[in-house]
């Protein structure tokens, strides 16, 4: 059992690697970038993507443990290398739209910021304001009307703590899915 080398990959019919086991991880990671770029001249953008996904796959699996996990997670997990434009969507209404306002909601998160609230007492504390204030914070428009309570755990600010990784999130989110944009109709 040998190498395959691919100087000039011509296909003419259907090229499947699916069952195909290779001795190194270099040689899945090149053989899937020849399969991916024949597809790409034929016009099979979904081949072509899966080929990349699973390029992009293999050379992940030739890094070091902690930074296959965090490409993993930035790349992977979030949009299968720029190949999904569903998921980050998904991703971002169930974290901005359910969970983040839910740790807002039960953990009593939100502080009033605005003499506004004054009109209404405890608007603070209804899940619509932590779904309010969890979609304000993703999107970084920040109106000042509510922030996050000065809660503390072991002298650590938790609410400001997530109200901050919420934004980080919610800017990363956007550049995610201006990356998939930009690949899908390059």
């Amino acid at each position: 059992m040998g190498d395959v080398w691919f100087s000039t990959l011509t296909v003419k019919g259907g090229l499947s690697l699916k069952r195909t086991a290779f001795k190194s991880l270099q040689a899945e990671e090149n053989a899937c970038r020849a399969a991916g770029r024949s597809y790409e001249k034929f016009g099979d953008r979904k081949a072509a993507d899966t080929y990349f996904l699973r390029e992009m796959r293999a050379r992940r699996r030739q890094k070091n443990k902690i930074a296959q996990f965090f490409e993993w997670l930035i790349a992977d997990f979030t949009c299968r290398y720029g190949t999904d434009s569903i998921r980050p969507v998904v991703i971002w209404l169930i974290l901005v739209l359910i969970v983040f306002p839910c740790i807002y909601y039960f953990g009593h998160g939100i502080a009033v910021s605005q003499p506004f609230f004054s009109l209404f007492p405890h608007a603070e504390k209804s899940f619509a304001s932590a779904e309010y204030f969890s979609v304000v914070t993703a999107t970084t428009l920040g109106y000042g009307d509510l922030q996050p309570a000065l809660t503390t755990l072991w002298h650590i600010p938790i609410f400001r703590i997530l109200a901050s990784l919420g934004a980080i999130f919610g800017t990363f989110m956007w550049v995610i899915f201006l990356t998939i944009f930009a690949r899908k109709y390059k």
